[in-house]
């Protein structure tokens, strides 16, 4: 008996057809804002009752690009990507951009802060207000000092964001 190989089941292009936006999109990987933009634009690939049909999609999705492409002046592109990599170089130079790992350690930092102040809060404060023994002003006196407290906190976070120093 002579060995055939196994045969995979091909998917005819021009015949694909999905029933809804989501589908196409998990299947091809399209993304839902560009199929939501062709059926905008009146793309040929959908029909009355919103299936897809995916070979007028890819048609009309690759028929964009061409025009988009042949529409573009890259001379013009690439001297304004020149002159905006330079904007971004000299307000860092000037000390005006930081960058954003920078912002996102300052960020961590500062949430451990809020949340070692949260613990110490939840272990400090309900022996204050049960040392009161029920007493309204004595309990608005506690509260008072724990928002002056929690006031605090929040006003010493400010130092966790100084900004570097820029380089004239």
């Amino acid at each position: 008996m002579k060995h055939q190989p196994k045969k995979t089941p091909t998917t005819n292009t021009s015949q694909t057809t999905f029933p809804s936006l989501s589908a196409c999109s998990s299947a091809t990987g399209i993304p839902i804002a560009l199929l939501r933009q062709a059926k905008r634009e009146g793309c040929p690939a959908f029909d009355a009752s919103n299936r897809i049909r995916l070979f007028p999609l890819l048609q009309w999705i690759f028929a964009q690009d061409r025009q988009a492409l042949e529409n573009t002046d890259w001379h013009q592109r690439w001297k304004r990507a020149q002159a905006e990599t330079a904007e971004a170089e000299l307000a860092i130079r000037r000390g005006k951009l930081i960058e954003r790992a920078w912002m996102a350690e300052r960020i961590q930092v500062a949430a451990g802060v809020l949340n070692a102040f949260r613990v110490k809060s939840e272990l400090e404060h309900p022996t204050r207000f049960a040392a009161t023994g029920g007493d309204v002003a004595k309990c608005r006196e506690h509260l008072c000092g724990i928002w002056d407290e929690i006031m605090r906190g929040f006003q010493s976070l400010a130092s966790n964001f100084k900004e570097p120093t820029a380089t004239p």
